[in-house]
């Protein structure tokens, strides 16, 4: 498989596929956030319930990182007002991102060993 670069930057991954913008990861970041924050006080009360809620948020947040850094590293194709507005709530949310997953590995662990 012959993988195209432009200007060092790959833009087919692993699978073939082709790799998104910056403007389309930063759509699905806040979309995955907005999802994320609608369905949060329908998680349930059973240990299964609440099992499935974590990793639901786990997965959640190592899409939204990956797609944060993705839309970091493909910052030339937007217009840099734009990604100083756009981007800026969400390097915020990196770092809360990063405890999310920290805390719902923690609790998903937990679930299992108990």
């Amino acid at each position: 498989m012959i993988i195209k670069y432009i200007k060092g930057v790959k833009t087919k991954s692993i699978f073939g596929y082709e790799i998104i913008d910056a403007k389309t990861s930063l759509i699905f970041a806040y979309i995955f956030l907005l999802i994320e924050e609608i369905i949060k006080p329908y998680f349930g009360k059973l240990e299964y319930e609440i099992f499935a809620a974590y990793l639901y948020v786990l997965i959640s947040n190592i899409s939204i990182i990956i797609l944060i850094i993705n839309s970091f590293f493909k910052r030339k194709t937007l217009p840099i007002i734009y990604f100083r507005i756009f981007i800026s709530p969400l390097f915020v949310y990196f770092i809360l991102g990063l405890g999310k997953i920290f805390y719902s590995t923690l609790m998903i662990i937990s679930l299992l060993l108990y």
